[in-house]
């Protein structure tokens, strides 16, 4: 993320920045988290996820899909 709003590392971002950029609701992406699919902690007023997991997980998505 280039908007200063960083967890703690550099992979994570807030789950409302990571929705606005990637045009993934914020809720489909807290849902990812708290199903165990992406990696993320609650933190103040929003939840912190590591944008390399949301990555890897729609990358294994995509290879899912195309097996099918």
């Amino acid at each position: 993320m280039t908007d200063g709003h960083y967890g703690p590392t550099d992979n994570y971002g807030s789950a409302r920045v990571i929705a606005e950029h990637t045009g993934i609701r914020r809720t489909e992406l807290i849902r990812l988290f708290i199903a165990g699919k992406i990696k993320g902690y609650q933190g103040g007023c929003d939840y912190w996820l590591d944008v390399l997991s949301l990555r890897e997980y729609q990358l294994s998505q995509r290879e899912t899909t195309n097996r099918s």
